[in-house]
């Protein structure tokens, strides 16, 4: 289990990662739903995914571990 030291360290990774590299852009561009949803999985402490269309994105969070981004054709 994660400390809460790391969970904040890792949200702060999230928080700083360079997102505007990715397909996703900057997250400042990000629908407001799809942000509050990551920030959700981000604060909790179950398995979470999120699924956001367009562009058919998978996004799943598990506490202590990296997030995933799944293109879904």
């Amino acid at each position: 289990m994660s400390s809460k030291s790391e969970n904040s360290d890792f949200i702060d990774m999230v928080n700083n990662y360079d997102w505007a590299s990715t397909p996703l852009g900057p997250m400042d561009t990000w629908d407001p739903v799809l942000r509050n949803a990551v920030n959700l999985c981000l604060r909790t402490e179950f398995p979470m995914a999120i699924y956001f269309d367009p562009p058919n994105w998978l996004i799943f969070y598990n506490k202590g571990n990296p997030i995933f981004m799944v293109y879904l054709p």
